[in-house]
C-alpha cells in the first residue's frame, strides 16, 4: 500500500528557512548535491549528502561522495581507503595475549591449548571472581584471550572481515568503542544468566560488529544493501547453528554482543553525522547495558557456588 502527500503552499509571512527541519525534508525531494536536476536516494556512507549513482563511490560499506572519496586516496595516488590502526591494534594484542597465555602456561601444548591456570591469571572471565572478590576488570580482559591457536584464528579472522569496514565508516575512536561495548555486554550477559567459571574470547565484540553491519545494511536494502545483508544474516544463522551444536560455545555471549551493536548502530545511524553528541550517546548504550548485566550478575550469584581465579 502506498500513500501519496500534497504539499501545502506557505503563507505569505512564512519563508523555508521558518519551516521545521523535519517537515523540510519529508516534502522536499531528494537530489543529488552535485546535480540538482537528479533525485536521488543514494547517500554519502561519511557525510551523509545526497549523491546520484555517477557521483556515488564505492567503499567498504556504502558509497562516498566525490569529495569523501578523494579525502581517501592515498599518498601515492591509488584510490583506497586509510589502514585500518584500530582493528590492526585489537588483532596484536590478541596476538600477545595468547603466546603470553602458552608461556604461562609452561608446555609445548600451551599454545594450541593454554591451561585454565594461565587464564585465570591472565583475566579470564570468572563468575565467583567478580561476584566474590570484585574483579570486575575480568569483564574486559576476557576480550583479548582465547582458548588456543584455533579459537583465536577464526576470531581473528572474523575481526579482520568485518572490522576494517566499520572502522573506515565510524572512524577509529567510535570503532573501539563499539568494539568494547558489545563485548562488554556479551561477557556481562554471560556473567549474569550463565554465571561462567571460565570464559575466554573476544566473540561478543566480533558479533557486535556483525549486529551493527546487520543494521546498517537493513536500513540501506532499497539503496543496494540487500546483497550484503542477505549474506551477513547467512553467516549469522550459520554461527548460531555451529554454536547450537557445542556446549563450550556461549551463545549468550554472542546473542548478547550481537543485539548490542544491533541497537547502538542503529541509533547511531537514526540520529546522523549533524549530532554528534547523539552519536556518542548511541555509542555509549552498550556501555551502560553491560553495567546493568554486571549488576545483575552479582545480585543474582549465589556466594560459594562456583570455582573461583582468585589465588590461582
Amino acid at each position: 500500500m502506498s500513500f501519496a502527500t500534497k504539499e501545502r503552499p506557505l503563507p505569505d509571512d512564512q519563508g523555508q528557512s521558518d519551516r521545521p527541519e523535519w517537515l523540510t525534508k519529508a516534502t522536499t525531494p531528494t537530489v543529488c548535491y552535485r546535480h540538482p536536476d537528479r533525485q536521488t536516494g543514494l547517500r554519502c556512507s561519511r557525510c551523509d549528502r545526497p549523491i546520484c549513482g555517477e557521483c556515488a563511490n564505492p567503499a567498504p560499506v556504502g558509497q562516498f561522495c566525490p569529495d569523501d572519496a578523494r579525502s581517501t586516496v592515498r599518498v601515492r595516488g591509488l584510490p583506497g581507503t586509510e589502514r585500518p590502526l584500530a582493528t590492526y591494534t585489537i588483532l596484536g594484542i590478541n596476538t600477545l595475549m595468547l603466546f603470553a597465555a602458552a608461556l604461562l602456561t609452561g608446555s609445548g601444548f600451551g599454545l594450541l591449548e593454554p591451561s585454565n591456570r594461565a587464564l585465570c591469571r591472565l583475566g579470564a572471565l570468572n563468575a565467583a571472581a567478580i561476584s566474590e572478590s570484585g574483579q570486575w576488570w575480568r569483564l574486559l580482559t576476557v576480550m583479548v584471550l582465547h582458548g588456543g591457536l584455533l579459537h583465536w584464528a577464526f576470531n581473528s579472522w572474523a575481526l579482520w572481515a568485518f572490522g576494517p569496514s566499520l572502522e573506515s565508516m565510524l572512524g577509529r575512536a567510535r570503532f573501539v568503542a563499539l568494539y568494547v561495548g558489545t563485548g562488554l555486554v556479551g561477557a556481562g550477559a554471560s556473567f549474569a544468566f550463565n554465571q561462567t567459571q571460565l570464559g575466554v574470547g573476544a566473540s561478543g565484540a566480533i558479533f557486535g560488529l556483525l549486529g551493527a553491519l546487520v543494521a546498517y545494511f537493513f536500513r540501506r536494502r532499497r539503496q543496494g544493501g540487500s546483497a550484503p545483508l542477505q549474506n551477513l544474516l547467512l553467516v549469522l544463522l550459520l554461527n548460531l547453528f555451529i554454536a547450537s551444536r557445542s556446549a563450550s560455545i556461549d551463545n549468550m555471549a554472542h546473542i548478547g554482543g550481537f543485539l548490542a551493536g544491533l541497537t547502538a548502530m542503529a541509533l547511531y545511524d537514526a540520529v546522523g553525522p549533524r549530532n554528534r553528541p547523539l552519536q556518542a550517546a548511541a555509542l555509549a548504550v552498550p556501555f551502560l547495558i553491560g553495567i546493568v548485566l554486571a549488576v545483575l550478575g552479582v545480585a543474582n550469584y549465589p556466594p560459594g557456588s562456583g570455582l573461583t581465579c582468585v589465588g590461582v
